[in-house]
């Protein structure tokens, strides 16, 4: 894991020195909506280079979104027993496939909801900013839980997790 993530970061880095090099710091600055990869790739192949990073972007967007969506619809499937709001409907499993169905159309009508309150640049915004803020809490969460409750038993260890 430890790879991976130094990985991502150097080609993240790599990407950025990339954009360095093709458009000067001022410029982009100015690019509206922060379509660097737009800029770079019209400035370097032209129209037909960003039809090509919009097709990139797109194939990264569904992989992510696949992981998102059937994720989330599990997490509704965990937790709707204990919660009056989403208990007993979203828990649900079809009884043939053992798919949490109902969840997901749950998800289905939620996102079709949210995607009528705004703007995609909003809705990432949000969505982003929730990611960070809840990946955060659950983070400092396993720290306090360790911390004040050392006795109780730990089914897995972390290196780097008190």
């Amino acid at each position: 894991m430890v790879i991976g993530t130094l990985l991502v970061t150097f080609l993240y880095v790599l990407q950025n020195l990339a954009y360095l090099a093709v458009l000067p710091i001022g410029q982009i600055a100015g690019i509206p909506e922060n379509r660097v990869a737009q800029q770079v790739a019209e400035v370097l192949f032209g129209r037909v280079g960003w039809t090509l990073v919009i097709v990139a972007i797109l194939i990264s967007t569904f992989g992510c979104v696949n992981g998102l969506i059937l994720g989330g619809a599990r997490v509704l499937v965990c937790h709707g027993p204990r919660r009056a709001v989403l208990s007993p409907p979203a828990a649900n499993l079809h009884p043939k496939a053992r798919t949490p169905g109902t969840a997901l159309i749950f998800q289905g009508v939620w996102s079709m909801a949210l995607t009528l309150t705004g703007s995609y640049s909003d809705l990432l915004t949000y969505t982003m900013f929730m990611a960070v803020f809840f990946g955060a809490l659950t983070i400092a969460a396993v720290y306090k839980l360790r911390i004040s409750q050392p006795d109780r038993p730990r089914p897995y260890r972390c290196w780097a997790i008190p």
